[in-house]
């Protein structure tokens, strides 16, 4: 139950960042006629930004429980 939140912030982080990735890809593919390099890139882009939160997110939390150990 702890990290549901965390769960459903990254599930919707990632549909968005991958969304928006997709979206400014195909803006680029149909400028310069590469359909679908840009928008794959855009896409695995979201992705790999989603995931980087979501490993800033857990170490956050892994620091936090590590002070309140300490402090007990």
């Amino acid at each position: 139950m702890r990290y549901s939140g965390l769960a459903l912030s990254f599930g919707l982080l990632m549909v968005i960042l991958a969304g928006l990735g997709f979206l400014g890809g195909q803006a680029l593919d149909r400028r310069l006629g590469t359909s679908p390099l840009f928008s794959a890139l855009g896409v695995l882009a979201g992705i790999g930004m989603a995931f980087y939160d979501l490993w800033r997110e857990i170490s956050m939390h892994d620091r936090a429980e590590r002070r309140r150990r300490k402090e007990h």
